[in-house]
């Protein structure tokens, strides 16, 4: 490049255009106001100059053709700043480094130059822009490695999705494994299901977008219409033969009744003999291998209009129950199948209780007790407060509540929440108990100090680890004759504790650990009652279902009170093992 080439002279700083060289380009289109100066704005002037740049052949070096005919006058330094693919393109020896005008076949001319003046401005309007513009714009983008345009293209489809794009939005989505978009026009779809399916443009669907979405257990619809809609794609799609069979496989024949099977989907020809005496042998021997399909909303309480539900008078709850005493039944009829995760409970009693117990069924079907699944057994355990049952993802149409009410009249109501919850914690397969990942002994998780004296009666467990000194923030009792206990709301696995030991000064403590299900049946988790301890203490242990804590001090080397300002179980910070 020559000495007076307005690009590489140098000029007096009155004439000096936007761009000089590629790193300040660079550097440029990437730097916000780092001085922390509220009245220096640099981008948006830079940003106007590079426009009124693209829209000028001024200092252009090479010319851009397209199969129309068109072309377009550009700037190589900015096409290889903005774009990995021109940069290889221009400046690693390719014949086109040498070329003045470069053919870009199989471009649509229109499309690019929206793509060109975004390299030049990093501004671009969507609005009034028909779908395949967009869409080619998306294939520039990726051409181009323009990764925040694509990001800008994606976010841009999800506020335009409706019925009629969406077919042709999920296609490119999976085309261009836009991981975020086909979540989002999955989750679309499921509700939407029953509409999509009827609108003309499902035929558009590609052969992977419809397995994937045939697949989902969340893509609600009548299964006939969901075969009937595959039959007609296929008609619209005869080449994709090849994919006919898997589609088909998708297809759930035992949630098509009997009758439907046999005067619909027999006479079609697509579905072998055997397939559908298979999907009928399933209807009739075992329901319980139906493979069900639910509507799936995040986060949300499926049955609002139970915000304070009647247990079954006892009559009614014979039918559940074998005749069981004191037992309270709630049953939930969801209306329709959902899948969820997550149910919580909050029983209302007549009088003041230490703890109840309780186990959670449910069912698509309410009609015999063999197709109800238990998904939480707390009935050997005190519960108490807000209860939280997890499980995996199921269908799920009914649900039954058995509540243990001894005196049998003390239970008044309950306050049920169903959901797909997005903030669950692991369970363990065999005991359906909660493995907490985070500090559940909280006032927040309904934990409470059963025994243990303080000015405040939650002081232990109510997240103040600062607010201490001489005469509160702790839990104490006397050696010898006390003990300081924490009820967890129900039933969790543990493996680890965390407790601050009151450190005004340089005591030292020793003390044991003990945690039981029921108050009577005790286990020694930690034994310190031969160690000097002071301060924060890590506890670890093997993982055992907890109800109750209890912290037993045995010395205290300048009086006879045991002090502990703080607990957490599990603890909150990784614990390493020693």
């Amino acid at each position: 490049m020559s000495d007076n080439h307005s690009f590489g002279r140098s000029l007096p700083e009155e004439e000096r255009p936007v761009v000089e060289t590629m790193a300040t380009i660079s550097n440029n289109f990437n730097a916000i106001n780092r001085s922390g100066s509220s009245d220096v704005q640099h981008l948006k002037e830079l940003s106007h100059c590079f426009e009124q740049l693209y829209m000028s052949s001024e200092h252009s070096d090479v010319t851009l053709l397209f199969d129309d005919g068109t072309k377009i006058a550009s700037h190589r330094l900015i096409l290889a700043v903005r774009s990995t693919f021109f940069r290889a393109m221009l400046f690693t020896g390719f014949q086109e480094s040498k070329q003045k005008i470069i053919a870009l076949p199989d471009t649509n001319s229109t499309a690019f130059r929206a793509i060109l003046k975004y390299m030049y401005s990093s501004k671009i309007d969507f609005t009034g822009v028909e779908l395949d513009i967009l869409l080619e714009y998306l294939s520039l983008a990726h051409r181009y490695d323009l990764t925040q345009l694509m990001t800008a293209i994606s976010n841009y489809f999800k506020e335009i999705l409706k019925n009629e794009n969406l077919c042709s939005i999920l296609n490119a989505a999976f085309f261009f494994q836009l991981s975020e978009l086909i979540e989002y026009c999955m989750q679309y779809s499921d509700k939407h299901a029953d509409q999509l399916l009827d609108d003309p443009s499902f035929i558009k669907l590609t052969g992977d977008s419809l397995k994937e979405l045939l697949a989902r257990d969340s893509f609600f619809a009548n299964e006939l219409k969901i075969f009937n809609s595959v039959r007609t794609w296929f008609e619209h799609n005869p080449t994709r033969g090849d994919a006919l069979k898997t589609l088909l496989e998708l297809v759930r024949m035992p949630l098509i009744p009997q009758n439907e099977l046999l005067n619909f989907v027999r006479p079609t020809g697509l579905v072998e003999a055997d397939d559908l005496l298979d999907a009928i042998a399933i209807q009739s021997q075992n329901p319980q291998q139906i493979p069900f399909r639910g509507c799936k909303s995040l986060d949300t309480n499926i049955i609002p209009q139970y915000p304070s539900a009647q247990p079954l008078s006892r009559e009614q709850s014979r039918k559940y129950t074998n005749d069981e005493e004191n037992t309270s039944v709630f049953y939930v009829d969801l209306g329709k199948p959902f899948i969820i995760n997550t149910i919580l409970l909050e029983m209302n009693w007549k009088s003041d209780i230490q703890g109840f117990s309780y186990d959670v069924h449910v069912s698509m079907d309410d009609n015999r007790l063999e197709n109800w699944t238990l998904v939480a057994d707390y009935t050997a355990y005190d519960c108490r407060g807000l209860q939280r049952v997890y499980f995996e993802d199921r269908v799920v149409r009914h649900i039954l509540i058995k509540c243990a009410d001894r005196m049998a009249t003390r239970l008044e109501a309950g306050r049920i929440e169903a959901m797909h919850s997005t903030e669950t914690m692991p369970v363990d397969p065999v005991s359906k108990i909660i493995i907490p990942q985070q500090n559940i002994a909280t006032v927040q998780c309904d934990a409470r100090v059963v025994e243990g004296v303080s000015r405040c009666r939650n002081a232990l467990i109510n997240g103040d680890i600062t607010s201490y000194d001489w005469d509160s923030g702790y839990t104490c009792h006397q050696i010898g004759s006390g003990l300081i206990m924490i009820q967890l709301a129900q039933p969790f696995i543990i493996s680890s504790m965390r407790i601050l030991l009151w450190n005004c000064d340089d005591r030292f403590y020793s003390y044991y650990v003990a945690v039981s299900t029921n108050q009577t049946d005790w286990m020694t988790v930690v034994d310190k009652t031969n160690e000097e301890c002071r301060g924060w203490q890590e506890l670890l242990f093997d993982p055992l279902p907890v109800v109750y804590i209890k912290l037993v001090g045995t010395r205290n080397s300048i009086n006879e009170v045991f002090h502990v300002v703080h607990l957490e179980a599990p603890s909150s910070v990784p614990i390493s093992i020693k």
